[in-house]
Order: C-alpha cells, then sequence, then structure tokens
C-alpha cells in the first residue's frame, strides 16, 4: 500500500514501492499481447515473521486487528490476479478502498494523513 502514497519517516521505503508499482504496471502492458503476465502484488499490513526481525511487533498490537491479512489471504489474492490477468493486486476490501481513495486524494491531504502513522 506504500506506493499509492507518501510516508513521512520512510520516504526511500515508500518511493521504492512506488518505483516496482510502476514499473510493474509499465511492463504489464509491454508484455501483455506476448502472453506473459505482471502483476504488482500490493498488500497492505501482512502478519508474518518480518515484524520480529524488523523490530516492530508493536504494530500488531498499536494497530487494529481488521487491518491485518495473512500471508495465505495475500498470495491467494494476487495468484487470482495474475490468473486474471491484472495489473495490480490490492488483497482485501479495506485495502482496495484505500489504494481507490489515494487516487482521488489531494497528495497534500495524504501525507498530512500518513504523517500520523507510527513508525517504529
Amino acid at each position: 500500500m506504500t506506493s499509492f502514497q507518501p510516508a513521512p519517516h520512510l520516504a526511500v521505503y515508500a518511493a521504492t514501492k512506488a518505483y516496482v508499482t510502476s514499473l510493474s504496471e509499465s511492463l504489464h502492458e509491454e508484455v501483455k499481447k506476448s502472453g506473459v503476465k505482471v502483476t504488482a502484488l500490493c498488500p497492505g499490513l501482512t502478519g508474518t515473521e518480518f515484524q520480529a526481525v524488523s523490530n516492530t511487533e508493536s504494530y500488531q498490537s498499536a494497530l487494529p486487528g481488521f487491518l491485518w491479512t495473512t500471508a495465505q489471504q495475500v498470495a491467494t489474492a494476487g495468484l487470482a490476479d495474475v490468473a486474471k490477468g491484472r495489473a495490480l493486486s490490492v488483497p482485501g476490501v479495506v485495502y482496495k478502498a484505500l489504494a481507490g481513495m489515494s487516487s482521488v486524494t489531494p497528495r497534500s491531504v495524504l501525507r498530512m494523513a500518513t504523517n500520523f502513522v507510527p513508525r517504529r
């Protein structure tokens, strides 16, 4: 999800994610007629061992449970979207809505709102 909005205090991370999403969408169009499928997988918060490794386990208790997806949910949605030939895969209703809203929300509002997301 970070690829769809700025992330103060995680600027390089957000920029890298935005690059990968843009690159994937571009490649999706470039190779579409060749039968190759390119889909950018853009999950939101996903509970994995990454939280322990990155010392961000506090996020799981600080952020509501409905925001978290499982690795299985993300993988299932991503594979289904590749099979459907979609350029983007955003698993979960909450994240689909947030991704859609980010495209119509003024950038200044996104910057201000994302500044309130807890970071370590």
